[in-house]
């Protein structure tokens, strides 16, 4: 059986479409015949060559198609039940990427103490859980008026948000069977790190021997890692559960124990007390607020009102177009070029440290070719600012302190900008190498960030930026180049300032010799005419 679609025959036996007349003698016919068929009529019967056409389903497919669907549907929900919007947003401690954690696995993993159910357990971690216990009775017994169960109440009542701040929790740490587990977990470790604080903060080791190995005065100074296992993003314990820990114990408000805790915190990180800062999420989250004051960073309205007129002035007014309003995102949106220690130098910016105990990262300050910076301890670069930028990668805000760590890492890009600011006293001494600091930075962040047309840090980098190229381009920029090339041959160290002085004084008392060993003669040819 065939029918034909002039000038071929569609052949179902051996279903493929058959001219009717063979093209070799009738060529011209077929060139003719061809341009008279439509060109949907040509398309059906490629894809009808080719097998493309939908092919009609039987009852097996069809129950196929639906046992699928239901399947990813079921899957959809299940996922949505355990894992919704409101759960993120309790997120606040979170394991470490893997990509991230690769770079610098030593920031990341505890080394003596795990806080905490991400590292509970592992064996090089486990003898320290005897000392943890006995730190929980110390602190309990400070309040004779309370037990341990008035303890665990308190944690009761705040299990659920307690849960959902860490990110993933293991199935052992879940359900009706293991809540206990998680509970008795909370307690442990929140006492131990309210313990360690207060001894570190306060140098108060009431309660403990002198030869202890752990909480005596010289037992936590000589086990520094201890410190810096209390700055790791997988090892952290909510606010909420110290808040609670401590309400039993001192029968304080909920507040005055956040002011108590951020106290203890800050005298932790920078040895002295910062009353500014807000509540946080954690040890780790205040540590930053104290580093990176989210106050010192953002404008007031009337910055934020002159940033904005100063950007439409360089934008040339409001955009109009599509290229205007691109162009206009991808400058607030690209990092802008951060010039390094040794270029801003050259144009004649200067470095100074900030003054007193200052170690914010917003105390940066740019005003008349001074750039103020807060003093660079290296030791906090090994863990506290690894950890703090993990964490502002993984949760929802603004990332202030990665804006300043990225701004200071484009400062130092060689060894010579660091011994720079070493000799300045920016960056503390310590046991890394000019080139090791320079490795650490460029390892903190990954990738360039654009800094928010908000933040202060904008404004010191356009600034900085119009002061450069000011610096070094025109009459000006050569003029200063040849001033700067001068200071550094001659004037960088003692003795070539020594030699120049020597030389040109050399030079002065030989041209006044000249000068009296030539006034007799002029004086008497002057005499003579």
């Amino acid at each position: 059986m065939a029918f034909s679609v002039a000038p071929f025959v569609w052949e179902w036996r051996n279903f493929r479409l058959r001219p009717l007349v063979p093209l070799q003698t009738c060529s011209s016919l077929h060139r003719r015949r061809e341009a008279s068929i439509p060109a949907q009529w040509k398309k059906r019967v490629s894809e009808m060559e080719r097998g493309c056409l939908p092919r009609q389903l039987n009852d097996e497919d069809t129950r196929e198609i639906e046992k699928v669907a239901t399947t990813v549907t079921e899957h959809i929900k299940r996922n949505e039940s355990a894992e919704g919007v409101e759960h993120w947003k309790m997120h606040s401690i979170y394991k470490v990427p893997e990509p991230m954690a690769a770079i610098n696995s030593e920031a990341f993993a505890p080394k003596v103490v795990s806080l905490g159910p991400y590292h509970h357990g592992e064996d090089h971690l486990k003898p320290m859980e005897v000392h943890k216990h006995r730190a929980a009775q110390q602190f309990m017994i400070q309040n004779s008026k309370k037990c341990t169960k008035d303890y665990v109440e308190a944690l009761w009542e705040v299990l659920p948000e307690l849960m959902d701040s860490y990110s993933q929790l293991d199935h052992d740490w879940m359900g009706e069977n293991n809540r206990g587990r998680f509970l008795e977990l909370m307690l442990i470790d929140g006492c131990f790190l309210l313990e360690i604080l207060r001894i570190c903060s306060l140098k108060d080791c009431q309660g403990y021997d002198e030869h202890d190995p752990v909480f005596s005065g010289s037992g936590l100074a000589f086990n520094f890692y201890l410190w810096f296992d209390l700055y790791m993003l997988e090892n952290q314990v909510p606010s909420t559960a110290l808040e609670r820990l401590l309400t039993v114990q001192n029968d304080k408000t909920p507040d005055e124990n956040c002011t108590l805790i951020n106290n203890l915190i800050s005298l932790f990180v920078i040895r002295r007390q910062d009353t500014g800062v807000t509540r946080g999420l954690h040890m780790l989250d205040i540590a930053r607020k104290i580093l990176a004051e989210p106050e010192g960073i953002e404008l007031s309205e009337e910055e934020k009102a002159e940033a904005v007129r100063s950007f439409l002035e360089e934008m040339g007014g409001l955009p109009h177009t599509m290229n205007e309003i691109h162009a206009a995102f991808d400058k607030m949106t690209t990092p802008a070029k951060c010039r390094s220690v040794t270029e801003l130098c050259h144009a004649g910016v200067e470095f100074t440290p900030a003054n007193g105990e200052v170690t914010s990262l917003s105390s940066i300050e740019f005003n008349d070719g001074v750039l103020t910076m807060p003093v660079i301890r290296p030791y906090d670069l090994e863990v506290l600012a690894p950890n703090i930028v993990a964490f502002e990668r993984m949760h929802h805000g603004t990332p202030n302190a990665t804006y300043y760590i990225s701004f200071i890492k484009g400062l130092l890009a060689s060894a010579a900008d660091v011994e720079h600011l070493r000799s300045l006293k920016i960056i503390q001494s310590t046991d890394l190498s000019d080139d090791e600091i320079v490795q650490t930075f460029k390892r903190l962040t990954y990738g360039e960030l654009g800094v928010g047309l908000f933040s202060r840090l904008y404004r010191i980098q356009d600034q900085l930026d119009k002061f450069y190229l000011k610096r070094t381009r025109g009459c000006e920029g050569r003029l200063w180049k040849w001033i700067t090339d001068l200071k550094e041959k001659y004037f960088n160290y003692p003795w070539t300032f020594i030699a120049v002085v020597s030389a040109t004084l050399l030079l002065a008392l030989t041209v006044a010799q000249t000068y009296y060993a030539a006034r007799p003669y002029w004086a008497i040819k002057h005499k003579n005419n």
